[in-house]
């Protein structure tokens, strides 16, 4: 049996369908973003259950962040659900249809609760990102205090945007609250962009130090490729960048991206911790130096030695170190 269009909700136009179905498959969109986050979680609270980093003491602040992550995430695709719910369920004649009800009731508790849920998550993700960053830069305050500022104020138009979607009278879609919004998500995108690029900048500088000293078997732990993307939680800012592009452009790929990027902002910090709970992430060890690299090294008459070198990463930069300890490995 053939469509027929004349089968079409009345009154609608083309536009108007394509608003409809943008903010319909964004919230399946956002569904399998928690999915993934749902499992990702999962393993990261197994992990952190039963491999604590000391025998005996485990990360209580890493599982409680998880639990809030999850917590939020669920909260925000639940309430997000009933309001979508009640848009194209419960007041599907509400005058002016679905798209007249997101409009004007936007503001309405439930989704004002979703919302916030997800601005949350937004304030979590984004600290742990700042709290990592810190810990590969070693806390120098020159490179952590700008970092550090841009969060707050992200902080700060998060909040004046949730007053104003909650306000009567005010809603999303106004232009003060526009305004709030843009400055909202694009301090958050730079800062994602600025943590992003300077965390794979250091990763990559050890890289290439640890690369010159040992070769390129013994660079994979902290500094691999796959490393580096995960550490700096580049898939965040993939997320944010699709997101701030489209609704400064006022187009319906927001509907699209902004559930995604409720729950997706969590993946990768959650990537962060199943390396944290499995011991290969950076710590303040990893980064102050005194977890060390072993490579190989050889005796007067070239031959290979049974031992390894015992190298401290914060020396891996220090030509004369390299130059004493492993003169024959340069790859």
């Amino acid at each position: 049996m053939s469509l027929s269009k004349d089968w079409a909700p009345p009154g609608e136009i083309e536009s108007d369908l394509w608003l409809e179905r943008s903010t319909l498959d964004g919230k399946m969109l956002g569904c399998v973003a928690y999915g993934i986050l749902f499992v990702l979680i999962v393993q990261a609270l197994q992990s952190l259950w039963q491999k604590p980093r000391t025998p005996g003491q485990r990360s209580w602040w890493l599982i409680l962040y998880v639990i809030c992550i999850l917590i939020l995430a669920t909260v925000g695709v639940g309430t997000n659900a009933k309001f979508i719910q009640m848009t194209y369920i419960d007041y599907r004649n509400y005058p002016g249809g679905p798209n007249a009800f997101t409009f004007d009731l936007y503001g309405a508790p439930i989704n004002v609760a979703d919302f916030t849920a997800f601005v949350l998550v937004d304030w979590l993700t984004d600290g742990m990102m700042v709290y990592r960053f810190s810990i590969i830069w070693n806390f120098k305050p020159f490179m952590i205090i700008f970092p550090i500022l841009i969060f707050l104020g992200s902080v700060a138009m998060s909040i004046s945007l949730l007053i104003g979607i909650s306000s009567p009278g005010v809603g999303f879609w106004s232009a003060s609250t526009a305004r709030f919004g843009i400055a909202y998500w694009s301090l958050t995108l730079s800062l994602n962009i600025i943590l992003t690029t300077l965390i794979v900048g250091r990763l990559w500088l050890m890289r290439c130090q640890m690369r010159s000293l040992f070769g390129e078997a013994y660079t994979c732990t902290y500094t691999s490729t796959m490393a580096m993307l995960i550490e700096s939680a580049a898939i965040v800012t993939v997320f944010h960048f699709i997101f701030v592009v489209s609704y400064a452009r006022n187009s319906n790929v927001q509907n699209l991206a902004l559930p995604a990027v409720g729950v997706g902002q969590a993946i990768g910090p959650m990537l962060i911790i199943l390396r944290v709970a499995n011991g290969r992430a950076w710590n303040k060890d990893t980064a102050a130096g005194t977890r060390t690299a072993t490579g190989p090294t050889w005796n007067a008459s070239g031959q290979k030695n049974a031992s390894n070198t015992i190298v401290p990463l914060s020396e891996l930069g220090n030509k004369s170190f390299a130059a004493k300890t492993t003169p024959a490995e340069a790859v």
